[in-house]
């Protein structure tokens, strides 16, 4: 679904920063519980071999990791993240959050390049969009 997205840049030479407002895809969660489509009724990814980016590095994401509230408020709708918080699963160290927040802002900011270049104009990056679609986003 089309959501409202934000991305800090700072151009070469600024003195400083803005903050970019645009929309963007986003998934399309399910149900009263904003469960994943792709998850079968034993809760099981039907996908899971070819899961896209921002499931293979959940849930180092960067909403999720910038405070220990996040991850304890987001842990309440995910068995994974639970578990990590009772010391249970695998641990990943630094390096490897690191990478994985890393691999996540630059495909960000590739993103924000291509819809900067277009002049913020979602249709003109996915064409295919209906445009009634970007009227629900406010």
């Amino acid at each position: 679904k089309v959501v409202n997205d934000k991305f800090f840049w700072k151009e070469s030479g600024a003195k400083m920063g803005k903050t970019y407002k645009f929309k963007t895809l986003g998934f399309d969660f399910t149900g009263d519980d904003e469960h994943c489509h792709f998850l079968d009724e034993k809760n099981h990814c039907t996908v899971h071999m070819y899961r896209p980016f921002q499931c293979r590095c959940f849930p180092f994401w960067k909403m999720m990791v910038t405070s220990r509230k996040n991850v304890i408020a987001y842990a309440k709708k995910c068995p994974g993240l639970q578990g990590s918080l009772k010391g249970q699963g695998k641990y990943y160290n630094s390096q490897e959050i690191q990478k994985w927040a890393k691999a996540e802002y630059e495909m960000e900011k590739k993103y924000f390049f291509e819809i900067k270049a277009n002049n913020f104009d979602i249709l003109k990056v996915y064409p295919f969009l209906p445009e009634d679609k970007l009227r629900e986003v406010k």
